[in-house]
Order: C-alpha cells, then structure tokens, then sequence
C-alpha cells in the first residue's frame, strides 16, 4: 500500500496602523495511520487529518505596555474512527519598568479539548535560557508570571511562577509525577552574576 504524508501553511500578518498588528495562521496536516478494523480482522490505513486556525491581536500601547491576544482552533479526524476539536484563548500582558530594571509577564489562558488529539500547543515565555512550550488539553486555566529584576549592573534575577488548573480531572500526571487534585503548580528562580 502507498502511504499518503503532507500538508501545508499559511500565514498572513497585516499591519492595521503602527504599534497594532492581526496575525491569522492557517495548518493543515494529512497523514495514514494503521486503523484495526475488529469485526472484519484486518488493519486498513486510514486518513488523519488535522487542521489549525490561529488568529492573534497584538498592540504596543507605548514603550512600557504590550498586549496580545489568541484564540487557536484545532480539529482532528482519523477516518472511520475518532474525531475532536478543541480550542484555547489567552491574554498576554507585558511590562518593562523605567531603565529596564523590572520587566513582568503575564498569561491567562483558557483551553477545552476533548482529548488528546485535539491538543493545542503554545509558547511561553521563561526564565533566562529556559523554554516553555506546554499542551493545552482537557478543559481548564493556565496562567503564568514572568519578572526580571536588575538587582546591579552585573546581577539580575528571574522568578516564574505558572499554576494549571484542570476542571474534569481529579488527578494531574501518573506513576511518579501524580499529583493528587487538579492544579500543578511550577516555579521557578534564576539569579545570573556577570563579572
């Protein structure tokens, strides 16, 4: 059998006045998966089609404030077997202080799939050389605060703090990493000396 792989993005940002822009993101992605087909006893290669839908806001009120907006949409069909979509919004807000001595971030973001093929995957930001890129999934809230603070010329210190709060779970992760109740909290501190 010949398997069938491919897809294809688009993407388009428009400018609307300066210091204001809409970006809209269009994925779609094919692919064949082995699917059992019980009653008859025999596996058969079936599509699995996934598309995403990105509109973003984004708007620097001045030199101090910038504010951006998301709403994502992704939609899962395997042929013949499961279909699921699912959805996440979220507000970022962002602040640098005078002299960039203290800058601060903030998400909430709302999300509900219906399970895990439908999961939606967005970038945070972090700690200095860390990197968030988690999966939304389920229904609930996550929010996150990032702060720099340039204590002198050579020291600064960054402090994350994220919390996840799942609404139809009871228990987030398994064996080792199970933590009882539906919220998982992260937190993290980073202090850089340069000499």
């Amino acid at each position: 059998m010949v398997q069938i792989k491919g897809g294809f993005f688009v993407a388009g940002d428009l400018l609307l006045v300066q210091a204001r822009k809409v970006l809209v993101r269009y994925r779609y992605r094919i692919k064949q998966e082995n699917l059992a087909l019980p009653k008859a006893n025999e596996n058969i290669l079936a599509d699995v089609v996934r598309n995403q839908v990105r509109l973003e806001y984004q708007y620097k009120l001045n030199e101090i404030w910038n504010i951006k907006t998301r709403a994502e949409l992704s939609l899962f069909e395997k042929e013949l077997d499961n279909r699921s979509e699912g959805y996440m919004i979220f507000q970022d807000m962002s602040w640098k202080g005078l002299r960039n001595k203290l800058n601060l971030n903030v998400r909430a973001s709302y999300f509900n799939t219906r399970d895990y093929d439908s999961r939606i995957y967005s970038y945070e930001s972090d700690v200095l050389y860390a990197s968030s890129f988690p999966m939304y999934y389920d229904k609930g809230i996550r929010t996150y605060l990032n702060a720099r603070y340039r204590l002198f010329k050579s020291t600064d210190i960054w402090f994350r703090y994220a919390l996840t709060q799942y609404f139809n779970r009871e228990n987030v992760g398994s064996g080792l990493d199970l933590i009882e109740g539906n919220k998982k909290t992260d937190i993290k501190l980073q202090v850089r000396w340069q000499w």
